[in-house]
């Protein structure tokens, strides 16, 4: 059978098919010749009438398992590709991510000021490490650098000079030897002006690992950066600074808030604009060999290759087998495998507790299963050849393979694989340097790497191997006991699936709660039976000023002032001995004290849990002080707006009845008078009919206003309202409008809500009748009225084929009286979407809108699913619902 490899989708056949067919023909011919009965009662025709079946039964299967598997095979084959593209571009992502960082501070003036002032302090005499140390560049550079290593999680950072010597470092231990530019290749790249990502390699000082504890031979990787002399004056030169007495030798990862300025140059001070006073002049530095603009250090960033770079890869692991890794020319192992626990079994790697397949694996086939136990084969060279996978990439050469091949465990996989060159791995930027001219940087991991995302045989083809099964119970459909045993295989299996998922569950729930605790924006305290504290997440730390071994074993009434402390242990002293819970499954608001004597407005909820016979109490803190501000703030904003509210009624109530009146008998002059318009001259007449126009337009403006004003005071009733009915009522209203323009509306997929069916017939009304007005000259408007089901939203677009408007005024429509266009363009007051904005408002939705000019536009209304209680979808015969023309 051909199988789908390289990005080629070939057809899968089979060569039994043919000769299928012809056994069926034959059988079939045999059994139209052996009419009659066989001796012993049995009918001639009979046997071969079953053995036909039969065979008609093995072939349909046959035909339909290939079919199947094709179709799997396909389907698998692009899966994987598409698995193995997102890995490369998140990737891809993470080294521009960690090359931008690396490079954003290698261009701060402060950092490249003290990079150089230390070069040059190296250049003039050849300093020792404690004298390094010592230096006051390096200590403001871990200043300035170690919060930065903090908050992207990197365990340093580490300085590199022309010739690959550490002269800085974060770490002591880093500081002074040249031994990561001889084991990675890294160093020099930088220094030739590129940004560049290192492989993970061993560290050449003890790091720490992933439970905390500092180990020689940690997984590390830098992303290095260039720094440049630049075109301005370098530091260093002829001014020495100060060295610094301090003898005392920095912790492993310093306290930076802690760590002193560094102390002003000698003959000069280090301005906050990026400059020296009293170096060297240029002359002097030409005589010295200072070259401008030249490479002359390379600033790194240490990265922890098992939480930045691995992470990247296990976001796509899949199934129970699924797993995507990196790898080297020479098949070892960059990141790590989600396989650890059996590798150590199977003697793959170090049988130790903290040993991982990083950097000790190579991807090499053992030629049988190696999980549960290690039966490597080795050529007579010694080493087992490469997987498959891995041979074909390190040649340069990508590929998918469904057929199944053995990876590194000796356990049939399937996957896709690809080799990243430098020059498909390197992403390029534009950037300015400080000449000034435009130049190409080059920044990426190197030098090239392999990277696979495969899964197990089994899993993969999961639902292939049940179809055989169901294939081989037909073809054996008098082997009941074997139909019995597959069946109950199969429970046991589901069974077995359930328990793994339910242990996983329980163990991804644990996870999932030490996070949330720990991540938590309240503070969480456990508080023993007697009143003792026994954890506090970093919140309470936060909150109360104490670390978690200050309070651990203290009495929680140690963060109460009195006399709340006393009465504390008071209520847990009494319900201990009654049962009478009083400060137990309630909020109560108490001062709480902190670490420095700060009295503040503490939150606290207790609640009781038991493990075994151990009584807990849970407490939730939450400092309540700018909630009591905010919540004084509401109560004063409360009032103000209830005074805002009576002043709108009562305006509401002026214009619809002391506005109103006079108008209307404008209105009914002006008529009076155009009934005797004959006696009158043309200006006169013409004055008249303005009149009257301006009288009907303030009418106009008093309705509108009052219509807005009624959104938010009349009483809403909500009820289950049909959008399809909503939407038959409003064409009915707008049928004049209709025809007159021509025009066509289209309604399909309207839900039904709940709201107030007055302010949705409104909203809908206005929407549609905007479509209508607003239509291109000569070409009947088209609006179509549709509902789209969301993730937990229902959305509602209104769409029309109109003169449509630039992005720009998107929000300006929206405000009361704005219009786009002259009145004897297209007539109205410029309240109509204004209203309509209101209504959504108020019902809790959102009203936006999208629009492209000659193109037509498109208001969107967003309903929350909550507000939804049924949906309207197209009929079986496709007609949309109320999408006649009218």
């Amino acid at each position: 059978m051909k199988s789908v490899k390289d990005g080629d989708s070939t057809k899968v056949f089979s060569g039994g098919d043919r000769a299928g067919r012809r056994i069926a023909a034959d059988v079939s011919a045999s059994a139209r010749a052996g009419g009659g009965v066989a001796p012993g009662g049995i009918p001639g025709g009979a046997i071969p009438f079953t053995v036909l079946t039969l065979l008609l039964i093995a072939l349909v299967g046959w035909y339909g398992l290939s079919e199947v598997k094709r179709q799997m095979q396909l389907n698998l084959a692009g899966e994987l590709r598409t698995v193995l593209n997102a890995n490369i571009m998140a990737l891809k992502l993470w080294v521009e991510t960690q090359s931008a960082i690396a490079e954003t501070w290698a261009q701060e003036p402060i950092v490249r000021e003290n990079i150089l002032s230390l070069i040059g302090r190296a250049a003039q005499a050849d300093l020792s490490k404690e004298e390094l140390l010592r230096s006051p560049e390096l200590k403001k550079l871990r200043q300035v650098l170690g919060p930065v290593t903090q908050r992207h999680d990197y365990i340093g950072f580490v300085i590199f000079d022309a010739a690959g010597r550490q002269i800085g470092a974060l770490l002591d231990t880093a500081t002074g030897p040249s031994e990561i530019a001889r084991r990675s290749g890294f160093v020099a790249r930088a220094l030739k002006g590129e940004t560049v990502i290192s492989h993970p390699f061993p560290g050449e000082v003890a790091l720490p690992s992933p439970d905390g504890t500092w180990k020689m031979g940690q997984p590390t990787m830098f992303v290095a950066t260039p720094i440049r002399r630049g075109a301005g004056p370098a530091p260093g030169g002829d001014a020495a600074m100060t060295q610094s007495d301090d003898q005392n030798a920095n912790p492993p990862l310093p306290p930076f808030d802690k760590i002193p300025p560094a102390p002003f140059a000698k003959g000069g001070v280090m301005g906050r604009g990026g400059f020296y006073k009293g170096e060297p002049s240029a002359p002097a530095q030409a005589r010295a060999g200072i070259v401008r603009d030249e490479i002359v250090a390379a600033l790194t960033f240490r990265i922890r290759p098992e939480k930045e770079f691995a992470r990247i890869l296990e976001t796509s692991r899949s199934g129970e087998s699924g797993e995507t890794y990196v790898f080297n020319a020479e098949g070892l192992l960059l990141s790590d495998s989600r396989f650890n626990g059996q590798l150590r079994k199977a003697g793959l790697i170090p049988d130790r507790p903290d040993s991982h397949a990083i950097l000790n694996l190579e991807l090499r086939d053992p030629r049988r299963k190696t999980v549960p136990k290690s039966l490597s084969a080795k050529l007579p060279g010694g080493k087992a050849p490469l997987t498959r996978m891995a041979a074909s990439a390190v040649k340069g050469s990508a590929g998918v393979d469904v057929d199944g091949y053995n990876d590194y465990r000796g356990v049939p996989v399937v996957g896709a694989w690809a080799w990243l060159e430098e020059g498909d791995t390197l992403l390029t930027r534009r950037g300015r340097e400080n000449t000034g001219e435009n130049k190409t940087r080059n920044v990426g991991l190197a030098p090239g790497v392999g990277i696979t995302t495969e899964v197990d045989v089994d899993e993969a083809y999961a639902p292939l191997i049940i179809l055989n099964r169901v294939y081989l119970v037909l073809c054996c459909i008098l082997g009941l006991i074997a139909i019995a045993a597959i069946l109950l295989q199969v429970r046991e299996q589901k069974e077995e699936r359930m328990r793994l998922f339910a242990e996983n569950d329980l163990r991804r729930n644990k996870e999932r709660l030490k996070a949330v605790i720990s991540h938590a924006m309240d503070g969480i305290v456990t508080i023993h039976g007697d009143g003792t504290i026994e954890s506090a997440n970093p919140a309470a730390e936060r909150l109360f000023g104490y670390s978690s071994a200050e309070l651990i074993g203290k009495n929680v009434s140690l963060l109460m002032p009195e006399p709340y402390r006393t009465e504390h242990d008071g209520h847990i002293e009494k319900y201990l001995r009654t049962g009478q819970a009083r400060v137990l499954g309630l909020e109560r608001e108490v001062p709480g004290l902190r670490k420095n004597g700060e009295v503040f407005s503490l939150g606290i909820s207790v609640s009781e849990m038991f493990l075994g016979e151990s009584r807990m109490f849970i407490g939730i803190l939450r400092d309540i002080t700018q909630r009591k501000q905010d919540e004084e703030k509401l109560r004063q904003y409360a009032a103000e707006l209830e005074k805002s509210n009576e002043a709108l009624k009562d305006f509401s109530f002026i214009a619809s009845h002391d506005l109103q009146e006079p108008l209307r008998k404008i209105v009914s002059f002006a008529d009076l008078l155009k009934t005797n318009s004959a006696n009158l001259d043309p200006n006169s007449r013409n004055y008249l009919n303005r009149m009257q126009a301006a009288a009907h337009r303030m009418r106009d403006l008093i309705y509108d206003l009052l219509q807005y004003s009624r959104i938010e005071s009349q009483p809403r009733t909500k009820r289950s309202i049909d959008l399809k009915e909503i939407a038959r009522d409003v064409l009915e209203d707008l049928e004049t409008a209709i025809k007159q323009t021509q025009g066509r509306v289209e309604t399909a997929n309207l839900p039904v809500i709940e709201a107030d069916g007055t302010l949705i017939r409104q909203l809908f009304q206005n929407l549609i009748a905007n479509g209508l007005k607003f239509h291109k000259a000569g070409e009947p408007p088209l609006v179509k009225v549709q509902g789209r089901a969301g993730d937990g939203f229902w959305e509602i677009s209104v769409q029309d084929n109109g003169i449509g408007f630039e992005e720009k005024y998107k929000d300006i429509i929206f405000k009361p009286f704005q219009r786009l266009h002259r009145r004897d363009e297209f007539p109205g007051a410029g309240m109509g979407l204004t209203i309509c904005r209101k209504i959504a408002q108020e019902m809790g939705w959102t009203l936006a809108v999208h629009s492209v000019p000659s193109a037509g536009s498109n208001f969107t209304v967003r309903i929350p699913g909550n507000a939804t209680v049924g949906s309207n979808r197209l009929g079986p015969d496709g007609e949309q619902a109320a999408s006649k023309a009218i």
